[in-house]
């Protein structure tokens, strides 16, 4: 089953809700009922001060707790007289205690014969049954049947003192009811300690969690504590109630955010999906080849920036679609020109139209010495995007390249009549391409002479500025519009409109400049001169010492599985003899253990490929 974005956000969603949800309703439930019970805890605190009253009363007149310690009944019945005016809501002290049967009264309806037998009660009152006959129990008024059903027969028998037939015991008159004890489930949560706290009366025994200790204080010293412990379960009514709907509360407040929270995964999942799948339709249309595509996306988040990424990676690949659909019709039309005039001429020699003379081969040998330099910078320049072009760095005298160049010119320059104005410093050394660099001076030379009106002139500045070596060559004009500045170093672009062959050429040789003088860790602009024609600005940051990153070789294999080229990984730097050119250091990279031999070891030559 596969499930969906949206379907995994709801239910990541759903859980970590109900996670949260049912976490934070325990907690909440847990916190209520400990706050709650420890709330009623302090009003029955409140409620129990007449028996603390009552107690702190006795000890003041006893001087100790022996009074409770040494009778077991006194504890019960000394809460029960001090709690009588709460046995009910709005009942007076003097109703209460009126209600309460006396004692004599109780006694009155127990036999003579009971009342004069047995131990002493339990507040030390007469005793209330034969010798033998077990202590008086205030829960019950006659001990239990032997058999149900059968009450009272051997009750009878087993309270007549010796010597006297059971029938002759009278049993008590009907309706008889011992007076209940009151207050037994406070009781069962209420205890005295003394001064350190050592249990005298209670049902309590041990430390109790939860319990409220309260002091009892005489003539400013402590004499005792009395505890309460907290209730186990809710005993009041209204209690209960209110904990009833306090948890039907929390249970509808958990629904509804449950609810709440689904409803706002659903709708961001639909909102987050519908987004994505507009990225994702967009990929689509370029994995088909339309590169026009672009998505559309408002919003400042992550997803609009990928939209915004995705839009430019698009352009950049229809811009590349487009030089390259360029980039074929010119190298088709630069080859076919000069390839169709000279099989015109060769076929107008051989048809006898035209003499075979050495002026007609002289100008064919110049149509094919131009279709070979256009074929020779075609190369190069597929040499230079696969970065295969070779280079011969070594340290040169920047100045004196600037010069010769210059001076391979003067002829030309003057034939049009246009002035050369040098201002080269002396002692620009860097180390680079002595060959490449005179490439792209030649280049550079070689279009402001083509491009600039008679009587003008062409300016050379060479000098080091900043740590930099800053060339500059301007010319007169005319010059070149600022829209077509950016799209001069492009390929086979020329700022003449016709693709006659008049004054430009295949439109190679500055994009050719600019992966040299990349090459050689510097950058080259074209802007307008000063002069009113174009100057083209390079600039070098030299380097110190020729430097060959450590390599760590890979062969880069064809799908046939033939190795055609390495893979290099930079991991640290090594100097190189400077006089390597690229032939010597392909072969020392295609034959690793020639290059990391030592001088003295006889390896194997291997011929240079």
């Amino acid at each position: 089953m596969r499930i969906g974005l949206t379907g995994k956000l709801l239910l990541v969603l759903g859980l970590t809700s109900t996670l949260s949800v049912v976490g934070m309703g325990l907690a909440a439930r847990w916190s209520f009922q400990h706050g709650f019970l420890d709330y009623l805890g302090q009003q029955e605190l409140k409620r129990i001060t007449p028996v603390a009253d009552a107690l702190l009363e006795a000890y003041r007149e006893q001087g100790s707790w022996n009074f409770v310690a040494d009778n077991p009944g006194a504890w019960p019945r000394l809460v029960d007289d001090a709690m009588a005016p709460k046995i009910g809501p709005g009942v007076a002290k003097s109703q209460a205690v009126s209600d309460r049967p006396s004692e004599d009264a109780v006694r009155s309806q127990v036999p003579p014969m009971r009342r004069d037998w047995g131990p002493p009660g339990p507040f030390g009152e007469p005793g209330l049954g034969p010798p033998n006959a077990p202590p008086f129990d205030d829960d019950f008024a006659f001990p239990p049947p032997d058999r149900p059903g059968q009450p009272g027969r051997t009750d009878a028998a087993r309270l007549a003192p010796a010597g006297m037939h059971p029938s002759d015991n009278p049993r008590p008159p009907p309706g008889f009811r011992p007076p209940p004890r009151r207050n037994k489930q406070l009781l069962d949560r209420l205890r005295l300690l003394d001064a350190a706290r050592n249990q005298i009366a209670g049902h309590i025994v041990g430390e109790i969690e939860g319990e409220v200790l309260s002091p009892l204080i005489v003539d400013d010293a402590v004499v005792g504590w009395l505890g309460l412990s907290s209730p186990i379960w809710l005993e009041d009514e209204l209690a209960q109630r209110f904990n009833r709907q306090h948890n039907r509360s929390l249970l509808w407040i958990s629904l509804t955010a449950l609810t709440l929270a689904l409803m706002l995964g659903a709708i961001l999942g639909t909102r987050l999906l519908r987004r994505i799948r507009a990225v994702a339709a967009g990929a689509r249309q370029l994995t088909k080849g339309d590169y026009g595509a672009r998505v559309l996306l408002k919003g400042r988040d992550e997803l609009t920036e990928l939209a915004q990424d995705f839009n430019h990676l698009a352009l950049a690949l229809e811009r590349s679609e487009t030089l390259r659909r360029g980039a074929m019709a010119d190298v088709s039309h630069e080859l076919r020109t000069p390839l169709a005039v000279a099989r015109a001429e060769l076929d107008a020699l051989i048809d006898g139209i035209r003499p075979c003379t050495k002026a007609r081969l002289e100008q064919l040998h110049g149509r094919l010495m131009t279709l070979g330099c256009l074929l020779d910078d075609l190369y190069d320049l597929a040499l230079s995007d696969s970065g295969a072009l070779n280079y011969r760095f070594e340290p040169l005298d920047l100045s004196a390249i600037l010069r010769a160049a210059v001076a391979d010119r003067e002829a030309s320059c003057a034939d049009k009549e246009i002035a050369l104005q040098l201002q080269i410093e002396d002692g620009l050394r860097m180390d680079g391409d002595a060959g490449r660099l005179r490439q792209v001076l030649d280049n550079l030379l070689a279009n402001s002479l083509r491009y600039s009106d008679a009587g003008g002139f062409i300016r050379m500045i060479a000098a080091r500025t900043n740590d930099q070596i800053l060339i500059s060559i301007a010319d007169t004009p005319p010059g070149v519009e600022h829209a077509a500045l950016e799209r001069l170093f492009d390929r086979f672009y020329r700022v003449e409109a016709s693709r006659s062959r008049a004054k430009g050429g295949a439109g190679l040789g500055l994009a050719i400049c600019r992966s040299i003088v990349e090459a050689h860790r510097g950058s080259i602009l074209a802007r307008p001169a000063d002069c009113g024609g174009l100057e083209i600005q390079i600039r070098f940051s030299p380097i110190p010492n020729s430097t060959l990153a450590r390599l760590r070789l890979r062969p880069t294999r064809h799908a046939n599985g033939i190795a055609i080229g390495i893979g290099i990984a930079i991991v640290g730097s090594i100097p190189i003899p400077t006089a390597w050119d690229g032939r010597t250091l392909h072969r020392n990279l295609t034959h690793p253990q020639a290059f990391c031999a030592p001088k003295d070891s006889s390896s194997k030559r291997y011929p240079t490929p």
